[in-house]
């Protein structure tokens, strides 16, 4: 197991990782907190060797990508719920992605994910 640490502003972001294996193949596991809160698990299965910069760090992206992606769902379905609206139009649309992107949360996790990427992609 092994923990790799990172901080942006005033959050603190772990991420646990582990490996694992099978007879036919094996893999990465990674559960993301956010200042001691779990926000998610993920988890990727391989065949052959990885193309990472360094070890688990497809894992890392893949559990950054599902936060973010839960927090445009989350921030989309509250929108539709403050506004009463069953089926977003464009100008919905629209505002929801001013919404998206001046959402400090969402920042913070592209910010994370740049940071894990390194300068390399």
């Amino acid at each position: 197991m092994e923990i790799k640490k990172f901080k942006i502003g005033k959050n603190h972001f772990e991420f646990v990782c582990d490996d694992f294996s099978t007879s036919r193949n094996w893999g990465h596991k990674v559960t993301l907190f956010k200042n001691n809160y779990q926000l998610q698990h993920a988890k990727i299965t391989y065949i052959n060797r990885t193309y990472e910069n360094y070890k688990y760090q497809s894992c890392m992206l893949k559990a950054i990508e599902q936060e973010i992606k839960e927090q445009k769902e989350y921030l989309k379905e509250n929108y539709k719920d403050e506004n009463n609206i069953y089926k977003m139009g464009k100008k919905d649309k629209q505002i929801l992605e001013n919404i998206i992107a001046n959402n400090e949360n969402i920042q913070v996790l592209l910010e994370l994910r740049k940071q894990v990427r390194g300068n390399i992609w």
